[in-house]
């Protein structure tokens, strides 16, 4: 992850809480996607070629 991507996910995630907490909700944590990554594809392929 480079440093502007670790930068958009801190503003967007200061956002979020914002919001999440403004309905109610007490922390917000935002995790990277699974689908990101080579691995995650070709394991999903796998299982649908089965």
């Amino acid at each position: 992850m480079t440093i502007s991507m670790l930068k958009k996910r801190q503003l967007l995630q200061g956002k979020y809480q914002e919001i999440f907490h403004k309905h109610g909700g007490e922390k917000i944590q935002l995790v990277e996607s699974l689908n990101s990554g080579d691995d995650w594809v070709e394991t999903i392929k796998k299982i649908a070629l089965q």
